[in-house]
């Protein structure tokens, strides 16, 4: 038997009336008796569908009761979970769909109504149009990711990896059994997979699900239920910063984690000069899990995330970097997934250890600091120019409340550098951000266009929305213009 399916066998030994799900969408609570019977309806239904060992489901439920049956019901039928993104378009769906072949797809019932109805979702089975079903023997999960060409892969991780990334962040965040959860991030993704998800199936932790980040009801919730850890992404603490809640912060809402993108450090001060309360960054990837998570109470003066997770090894690879960058986060775990596949077709192995993207180094107080990302260089006449480092300077300028660079297209140097600020204020000018940059940065490396906006666009994942700045910043530049800023 799988050893997921074992571990909530015993919660729901342990206690069957205990309530895993106090809130959710659709709103109705469930208890371990509720998950587990669920779990059983689903699976009977995936194998009168003929989902067996070897198969995979697409599970488009999103922040639903029924998912975390789904993920029981996936297992009890050996068959691997491909979790959806609601946020999708119908295009990437079925983009989706014809690169990996899923057997079925449990939905909503609103979302169709094609299909069994069993445990709370429709099983709908492949369009007999569509592609062969595929087999991943031996995966529990193939998290979604992107590759370089813009198709669609996922990785392919075992039960084992996904239970030893979830014993990392168990242990090294100390969620508790008996915690409460606030889950207002998608459970399709690693991070919601990892803290939410699978902490409630493997050992019974509560958890409030909504979908999508409402802040009033995030509060509300974490009063009714007496939620202790939330789990969000930089742009809700930055609300909370901005917009104080009526009624004050909930006094149990005291383990504040965030992930998905950096966390500035002045939300970080800020956010505890209003509250008192510290927001502890979490780094990982899909391709490996959690790895570092900032356990510790004092506040700091630079962004970290961190120390590396207990069973993370991190070290640092310094062929392609400098010296201010530190070296590429690599790193070995038991949790690092198989490798990837794309289209169904294994493209590349990982062996126990990943090498990121991320440029990153070790502070005095052996916390990891991010410096950088290798897929984020901009090709200025030549020359490698990491945004994070003009970003960093521009966010210390006076009178600058957040900035972004990117690069666009030009004729004569391959790309140059806009600076998109978000002013406290007034906004600066042109010739104040360059001169301000020219100070501490290198001739290619200070912006050479401007653009001022109210807010910086973001992702459903919460995270900076750099193509849409670059599709701004095109509309704005003459892709064949010479600059005429030198």
């Amino acid at each position: 038997m799988s050893e997921l399916v074992e571990l909530f066998a015993r919660v729901f030994r342990d206690d069957p009336d205990r309530v895993v799900l106090p809130a959710a969408w659709p709103a109705r609570a469930c208890t371990a008796r509720q998950v587990w019977a669920d779990a059983a309806d689903l699976a009977a239904a995936l194998a009168r569908a003929g989902v067996g060992a070897g198969s995979l489901v697409a599970v488009s439920s999103g922040n639903d009761v029924s998912t975390c049956a789904a993920w029981l019901a996936c297992r009890l039928r050996d068959a691997a979970v491909m979790p959806l993104d609601r946020a999708s378009t119908a295009a990437e769906s079925a983009d989706i769909m014809t690169a990996f072949g899923p057997a079925v797809t449990l939905v909503r019932l609103a979302d169709t109504d094609r299909g069994e109805v069993a445990g709370g979702l429709r099983v709908v089975p492949s369009d007999v149009e569509g592609p062969l079903q595929r087999g991943y023997p031996g995966a529990a999960v193939l998290k979604l990711t992107s590759g370089t060409s813009g198709r669609p892969k996922a990785t392919f991780t075992t039960e084992a990896q996904a239970l030893a990334d979830a014993r990392h962040i168990i242990e090294g965040m100390g969620i508790a059994p008996d915690d409460v959860q606030i889950g207002a991030i998608p459970l399709s993704h690693s991070y919601g997979i990892g803290n939410l998800v699978l902490p409630l199936l493997m050992q019974g932790t509560a958890l409030v699900l909504r979908n999508s980040f409402v802040p009033q009801q995030l509060a509300d919730d974490a009063r009714l239920f007496g939620a202790r850890v939330l789990c969000g992404v930089p742009f809700m603490f930055d609300h909370f910063v901005t917009h104080p809640l009526s009624g004050g912060w909930p006094a149990t809402l005291r383990w504040l984690i965030s992930a998905g993108a950096p966390l500035d450090t002045r939300t970080q001060v800020q956010f505890a000069r209003a509250f008192d309360i510290k927001i502890r960054s979490f780094y990982g990837t899909s391709e490996t899990g959690g790895i570092a998570f900032d356990a510790t109470d004092a506040q700091t003066t630079e962004a970290t995330v961190g120390s590396p997770l207990p069973g993370v090894s991190v070290t640092l690879c310094r062929a392609e970097s400098d010296s201010r960058q530190g070296g590429r986060v690599h790193v070995e775990s038991a949790a690092v997934s198989t490798g990837y596949t794309e289209r169904g077709v294994a493209t590349e192995e990982f062996r126990g250890a990943f090498l990121t993207e991320d440029f990153g180094r070790f502070n005095p107080g052996g916390q990891l600091v991010l410096t950088g990302r290798m897929s984020g260089f901009i090709n200025v006449a030549g020359r490698k120019v990491q945004p994070d480092e003009v970003e960093c300077i521009l966010r210390a300028m006076p009178g600058v409340a957040d900035a972004l660079v990117v690069g666009v297209g030009d004729r004569d140097r391959g790309e140059q550098l806009v600076a998109c600020i978000v002013p406290e204020a007034t906004p600066p000018t042109l010739f104040a951000v360059r001169r301000h940059c020219a100070r501490w940065l290198a001739p290619h490396k200070v912006p050479r266009r401007l653009i001022v906006l109210d807010a910086l666009p973001r992702t459903g994942r919460g995270k900076p929305d750099r193509g849409e700045l670059r599709r701004l910043a095109a509309g704005q530049i003459p892709s064949a213009g010479r600059s005429d800023v030198t």
